[in-house]
């Protein structure tokens, strides 16, 4: 099973996307753009570790840019661009899987006149499927792409993010002034590009670190300067790095090499069923299901299936219980009024 995945039409809508964001709707440039996708794939999948997460924010949505020379209008000079291709994380365990197929079984049968009692049984043990999967430190990794956005794209959730730990003190207020989170909310996570410019074969490199910035009032918009890092299959290569170039128009540059004197991380030999915290927040595959309906929800719910509606719902069914079976919350009043008297 791969890693790295375009679940159902997504592979097109990228290629849709890049041939539109990145190739500035160039159709004839449509077979290169599904190159380019398969290139960038099957560098990840063969660079990347299994346990690799390219965020610690608990979304685990990620962009990882592919450094591509693009001919600049009206000359003939080429200059690095990006197609940003947005991805996220989730963990794939046996309960959860086993959760999986009960829910869609659900769902379809929702309509069905069947006993009340018999569907409180079963999102109970769809509940504690839910609490095993959380828990399960043996789940595998995957990654998941589903868009392409342009090279100045954001992440919602990383601007909210910075804002929010700016937004409380005065000496922030050039920062938030020069709009630096929206900057820090568009940086990749990490870069393939090619080390010349004929080669075919894509290098990884992880961003790492804190990255570096001058909030200056005389200038129009900020930049960031970010160390990226060679990543392998045995982990991100510290011996050295490359630093980027970033504004908030999009434009990438690389500056050149960088030493890398901070220690990243350590490698010990774990108790058995311990995993970092970046591994504990990455959601679940329900969850994953659960960011993707309440986005259409929020977004577009016009355009949601009865099936969408109604698998919504049902995992929402589902936290609450699982919540209460936890003990984290109060059970939901539905669930206590269900109770034999």
């Amino acid at each position: 099973m791969k890693r790295f995945r375009t679940p159902g039409q997504a592979k097109r809508h990228i290629i849709d996307r890049a041939v539109e964001r990145f190739f500035q709707h160039d159709e004839d440039k449509r077979p290169e753009a599904e190159a380019l996708l398969g290139r960038a794939l099957a560098a990840l999948e063969a660079q990347t570790p299994d346990d690799w997460r390219f965020t610690r924010h608990p979304s685990a949505r990620f962009f990882i840019s592919v450094v591509h020379p693009r001919p600049i209008s009206g000359r003939s000079i080429r200059k690095d661009a990006q197609l940003k291709l947005l991805g996220r994380t989730y963990r794939v365990s046996r309960p959860g899987q086993e959760l999986i197929k009960r829910l869609r079984k659900y769902v379809r049968q929702i309509r069905s006149s069947g006993s009340p009692e018999k569907r409180l049984d079963e999102l109970r043990a769809m509940a504690e499927l839910y609490l095993k999967d959380l828990q399960d430190p043996q789940a595998r990794i995957v990654h998941e792409f589903k868009t392409a956005y342009t090279a100045a794209g954001q992440l919602p959730h990383q601007r909210a993010w910075q804002r929010k730990r700016l937004e409380d003190y005065r000496h922030t207020a050039i920062l938030r002034g020069l709009k630096v989170p929206k900057l820090y909310a568009s940086l990749p996570n990490a870069l393939l590009c090619a080390e010349k410019a004929d080669d075919e074969r894509l290098t990884l490199w992880v961003r790492q670190a804190d990255s570096w910035t001058c909030p200056r009032l005389d200038v129009g918009s900020a930049v960031v300067y970010a160390l990226f890092c060679r990543l392998t299959k045995e982990g991100p290569a510290l011996e050295s790095g490359q630093i980027w170039r970033f504004d908030g128009r999009g434009n990438i540059q690389r500056e050149g090499a960088a030493e890398v004197r901070a220690l990243l991380g350590a490698g010990w030999q774990k108790p058995a069923g311990y995993r970092s915290e970046s591994y504990w927040v990455l959601p679940t595959r329900l969850d994953a299901l659960w960011l993707d309906h309440d986005y259409l929800y929020r977004e577009k719910a016009h355009t949601m299936t009865a099936t969408k509606a109604a698998t919504l719902t049902v995992i929402n069914w589902i936290y609450d219980l699982a919540l209460a079976q936890a003990g984290v919350s109060d059970p939901p009043a539905w669930h206590s009024k269900s109770k034999p008297k």
